[in-house]
């Protein structure tokens, strides 16, 4: 279901980049074609300004008509060549009416259209000096150029640019016959064409990649849970059988036990063993194995930002990605402690001052303040399933902070999430005390929680939920309880254990 929604969301996005990359690549195709038209146009009307006006004349003066219709329609209608009898050397000829006009199925030509229009003089006898030009072909006024022909000023012969269309009519056009190959709409297709090749391909490589991870993630997860279910199962079968022992069979094979303590020492050793190959196969990854290099290439990225067109989106994700890099590595780590059994003297405050100083990235969004006794806590434990227990709590008073800040969000109401961590001595025992101001934990699940070997949150995936099981399992494994109680505001969890004396 998750693979099928994010393939949903990645053709929504690539389909969307597509549509905009394509407008605006067709948008600079536009403006570059049809300024390379105009160009063009520029220079045919200089070439026309230097040899057009004599002959015209001359045409003119023969009244050969049909040698001077053929000349004016000689360019295939892409621009307008008109002739007038303007006798007059004035700018401005309103009286003046159309002799001949090029036919073009662009556009009709009329007297409106000769308004401010490049023209030149037909004179008897013919000109034979050019009287102004474009200086450049990108100019759109002409120029004198300082020379007068002499002779009787007969009519005038207008060079008329071609209307274009604007950008929006050719994409209509461009998509009512996507596979015309006139004008513009070659380049337009061929951008589609492109642009759509290269989503397609970076949807199956993204595909691809995401396919490999959540295989990867599903075999460690599986791995992971089939090893604690394992060392569970072990240690209340252990538990059963030798609360067996105690009632029925103790005189009998009390001789027994020693082997049985050997066997499930061996066991435990190779569940040791799994875990930790897994967790030297998931350390060993490229991304974790170059994870202190990656901020370096972030920061050269955003240094040459500009220079690549990177954009801020891109840059965001990358450190994201890489807030999700610190937080892999940081449970790796943390399970290379994890996965050993054996309980050593561990004092408190020096676990919880290693666990303050390197925080999970998942939970440094909120205030977190750390409380300390003036004496020493020492307690027979695992000092990594202590931290673990601490850690597990955090998250789940993280997780239930986001979840009310998300609905007060939803009310327009700020809310500013605080943990406070606090260890403490009452009589003999050491308590770890963990409180939020958060919403409070969930009325159907405060008794259970941290107490029974049972994943609380069953509508959640399928390590989701466990963080619960993990929690009471270490708590059974070195004599900790657990009480839990909401708050006006939030909630408190304290873990309790018995105090040892450490000798100096």
């Amino acid at each position: 279901m998750e693979l099928t929604i994010n393939k949903i969301k990645r053709i929504s996005l690539i389909t969307i980049t597509v549509i905009v990359s394509t407008l605006l690549l067709n948008y600079s195709n536009y403006k570059r074609y049809y300024i390379s038209i105009f160009a063009i146009q520029t220079v045919d009307f200089n070439i026309l300004s230097h040899i057009l006006p004599a002959k015209l004349s001359l045409l003119l003066i023969n009244n050969n008509q049909q040698e001077i219709d053929k000349i004016i329609n000689s360019n295939y209608g892409l621009f307008g060549m008109v002739i007038t009898d303007c006798k007059t050397d004035k700018l401005d000829c309103p009286e003046q009416t159309v002799l001949f006009s090029t036919k073009s199925w662009y556009q009709q030509y009329h007297l409106q259209d000769l308004n401010n229009r490049h023209f030149d003089f037909l004179r008897n006898p013919p000109p034979l000096l050019t009287e102004q030009f474009y200086r450049r072909i990108s100019s759109k006024e002409t120029e004198l150029t300082g020379q007068n022909n002499q002779g009787e000023i007969i009519g005038r012969v207008y060079y008329v640019r071609r209307q274009f269309p604007s950008f929006w009519t050719t994409q209509l056009a461009w998509i009512k016959k996507p596979f015309s190959f006139q004008d513009v709409k070659l380049l337009y297709t061929l951008t589609f064409t492109v642009i759509t090749l290269i989503g397609i391909l970076v949807y199956f490589i993204l595909d691809r990649i995401e396919i490999n991870n959540f295989l990867k993630e599903e075999k460690y997860k599986s791995k992971l849970l089939e090893t604690e279910n394992e060392l569970l199962r072990y240690r209340n079968f252990n538990n059963a059988f030798e609360q067996i022992i105690e009632q029925d069979f103790s005189s009998v094979i009390a001789n027994k036990l020693q082997e049985l303590d050997s066997l499930l020492k061996n066991i435990l050793l190779r569940i040791n063993s799994d875990a930790n190959n897994i967790i030297h196969d998931i350390y060993k990854a490229p991304l974790l194995f170059n994870a202190d290099s990656i901020p370096k290439y972030i920061k050269e990225i955003e240094n040459n930002r500009e220079q690549f067109n990177i954009s801020d989106e891109l840059i965001d994700l990358l450190k994201n990605l890489n807030n999700t890099i610190k937080t892999l590595k940081w449970v790796v780590e943390e399970l290379r402690g994890i996965s050993r059994i054996q309980s050593e003297a561990t004092l408190i405050q020096e676990q919880i001052k290693y666990f303050q100083k390197n925080l999970p990235p998942s939970i440094q969004d909120w205030q977190i303040e750390f409380i300390y006794p003036d004496t020493d806590l020492w307690i027979d434990c695992n000092p990594w399933h202590l931290r673990s227990i601490i850690k597990n709590a955090l998250y789940n008073s993280s997780s239930a902070m986001k979840k009310y800040r998300r609905q007060l969000k939803k009310e327009k109401v700020n809310f500013s999430g605080k943990i406070k961590v606090e260890c403490k001595q009452e009589n003999n025992l050491a308590i770890v005390q963990i409180e939020d101001n958060g919403s409070g934990i969930p009325e159907d699940i405060i008794t259970r929680l941290y107490e029974t070997p049972e994943r609380l949150n069953q509508t959640a995936g399928n390590l989701s939920g466990n963080g619960s099981i993990i929690v009471s399992a270490y708590l059974s494994l070195h004599n900790g309880k657990v009480k839990k109680q909401n708050l006006n505001q939030g909630a408190r969890v304290s873990f309790i254990f018995p105090l040892i004396k450490q000798e100096a």
